[in-house]
């Protein structure tokens, strides 16, 4: 992860030398969410899935997916990226296709 710019004071890059726009990712925050997301779904026995459209730093897949269940996807890119970075499986919902000749559209994603 990053933007290209190597710190040089030990792995910490002073804010105002990140160049912008860019985010920033506190990791170990994210992973204090992701196991207390982790933690609701063994305690309630669900899944807790990533809504790749209200989330998409897809940067941070690798880590997410060690604690959630998969991903949403509404689309096949988003799709495809979900069956690289989250091998468990995401459902998938696509919405409309126009144009399709049999009234159904099937991905082999």
């Amino acid at each position: 992860m990053g933007c290209g710019r190597k710190p040089t004071n030990g792995g910490l890059m002073k804010l105002e030398h990140v160049p912008t726009p860019a985010y920033i990712i506190d990791l170990a925050k994210l992973e204090a969410n992701c196991r207390i997301l982790q933690y609701v779904q063994e305690e309630a026995g669900c899944k807790v899935l990533l809504a790749q459209k209200a989330y998409s730093l897809y940067k941070t897949y690798p880590l997410i997916s060690q604690y959630l269940s998969g991903t949403t996807a509404s689309g096949l890119y988003e799709a495809k990226l979900a069956r690289e970075e989250f091998p468990g499986g995401s459902p998938c919902l696509c919405t409309c296709f126009q144009g399709c000749r049999h009234g159904r559209a099937t991905a082999n994603i």
